[in-house]
């Protein structure tokens, strides 16, 4: 069973850091359809709490004043829908001072 992707909200995919960035990565390599919408927002409200609420200074002090973004890294195809929740989800993160981003590696 794969462990990354949204189906599996309460764990961290991959995390990594930029001269400007740290990026919170979601590896999606299952079929994203509009069932598992509920489970990417459980996932994108822990990446939001573990980048504000704490646990990631905790666990990676070196990290403080570098802003965040989290990444979803499509390996597999998206559709009108998952592009269009892509977009909310950027607009609201904004507000949290952390950027969205999607990549296309299907």
């Amino acid at each position: 069973m794969n462990k990354n992707g949204v189906e599996n909200s309460d764990s961290l995919d991959l995390i990594s850091k930029t001269d400007s960035y740290v990026n919170l990565i979601i590896v999606q390599t299952n079929t994203f359809t509009s069932d598992l919408f509920p489970s990417f927002q459980d996932k994108i409200n822990n990446y939001l709490s573990f980048a504000k609420d704490g646990p990631m200074l905790e666990n990676y002090p070196e990290l403080e004043n570098i802003a965040v973004r989290i990444t979803i890294d499509m390996h597999v195809p998206t559709n009108e829908q998952v592009l269009e929740l892509f977009q909310k989800t950027k607009e609201v993160l904004i507000d949290f001072g952390i950027e969205f981003k999607w990549r296309n590696l299907a």
